[in-house]
């Protein structure tokens, strides 16, 4: 078994490396019971890492880690994204919402947008309540709170979804709040976003047809 951590490098600088380094942690305790390589370890060997835009992928299995990376335009990966639902049962370990090596699901939802000429897909569970997309935890906003499902609902607990709920904390200028969010709900909301730690922050461009059930493809 194995996990992956995807990481957000500019000009060498790592972003939100607290935030991974903590996750990394917790997944090494609850997969394997064992300590997480040290910080500083890990950091040395980022040193080689070139200047520019680059996505990182940390691959950890209980005894070793691999570390792969590429370049990335932010700029065409923050684009407003047209997405639709992909209804298939969706199951993952409620105590253990981490990103697998194993995307199967993800990538099939995501094969299903693009055939239907969308981003991505919202992922649904068999009662219709949303948990995320294709690529990162989802958000929607009503009366300035931003309301985003919560991690029993087998939602990743993404590390800028982690980092948001900080910020909001501090910075009050939106609430901040976990809520199930049934996908016939979505018509009392005003607008959504998403969030990835490669991505950052990126608005769902067709929302208004999202709560109209427009683009449905069953």
């Amino acid at each position: 078994m194995s996990f992956f951590e995807s990481i957000l490098v500019r000009d060498k600088k790592i972003l939100l490396w607290d935030y991974h380094y903590n996750r990394i942690q917790k997944n090494y305790n609850n997969l394997w019971q064992i300590k997480a390589p040290e910080a500083s370890e890990i950091l040395k060997k980022l040193e080689m890492l070139p200047f520019g835009d680059l996505k990182l992928k940390i691959t950890f299995e209980a005894n070793s880690y691999s570390l792969n990376f590429e370049e990335i335009d932010l700029v065409h990966l923050r684009k407003k994204q047209n997405l639709t639902f992909y209804n298939q049962c969706f199951l993952k370990d409620l105590r253990n919402p981490i990103k697998r090596v194993e995307r199967t699901f993800y990538e099939k939802s995501l094969d299903y947008a693009t055939k239907e000429g969308f981003d991505q897909s919202i992922l649904l569970t068999e009662k219709n309540e949303i948990i995320e997309t294709s690529y990162g935890n989802i958000y929607f906003i009503k009366d300035k709170t931003i309301y985003t499902p919560p991690l029993l609902i087998n939602c990743v607990d993404g590390v800028f979804r982690k980092y948001i709920f900080d910020f909001f904390k501090t910075h009050k200028c939106f609430n901040i709040k976990e809520k199930n969010i049934l996908k016939e709900e979505l018509v009392y909301y005003e607008s959504g976003f998403i969030t990835t730690a490669i991505r950052g922050i990126v608005k769902i461009n067709n929302f208004n047809h999202l709560k109209n059930n427009e683009y449905e493809q069953f």
